[in-house]
């Protein structure tokens, strides 16, 4: 019998979660174990304090309806402060009765907006690839959201 070598285990993917949504920040974060390390913050000022402490991810998820600062704002804000991680940014939505956010998700990237409640392993795998497509380079050094890798 033949047997096909098992595929290396991805590294653990660095998320930060913005969502206004209590029972969302306590949901995804386990929803998306053992592949996912959330860090669950509930909104874009608290988002740019986690970056700003020195705090790093890999990819990052932001509700669209939020308030304050809404999930476009919020977007627009990311790519200036942490550019490779604004890139990556995937949007999270039940729907906006906004038009001008509406007509702005349809815009967006295939592959960069999820349904509330995402499933599982279509979520997962639209952030590896959101990391995949953007890489580290996007972003000046001090702004790197990638972990070194191992020799």
């Amino acid at each position: 019998m033949v047997t096909s070598p098992k595929p290396a285990l991805l590294e653990i993917v660095r998320v930060l979660l913005i969502d206004d949504d209590a029972a969302l920040r306590r949901a995804l974060p386990r929803l998306l174990a053992p592949e996912c390390q959330v860090t669950a913050v509930d909104g874009v000022r608290a988002a740019l304090s986690c970056l700003a402490q020195g705090m790093t991810f890999d990819v990052a998820i932001i509700d669209l309806m939020m308030p304050e600062i809404n999930g476009r704002q919020g977007l627009d804000l990311l790519r200036k402060v942490a550019p490779t991680l604004g890139a990556r940014a995937v949007v999270l939505t039940a729907g906006s009765t906004d038009p001008s956010l509406a007509a702005w998700i349809v815009k967006l990237d295939p592959g960069t907006v999820f349904s509330k409640p995402p499933e599982r392993e279509a979520l997962i795998a639209g952030l590896r690839r959101r990391i995949a497509d953007v890489p580290d380079e996007a972003a000046a050094p001090t702004h790197s959201t990638m972990r070194p890798k191992k020799p």
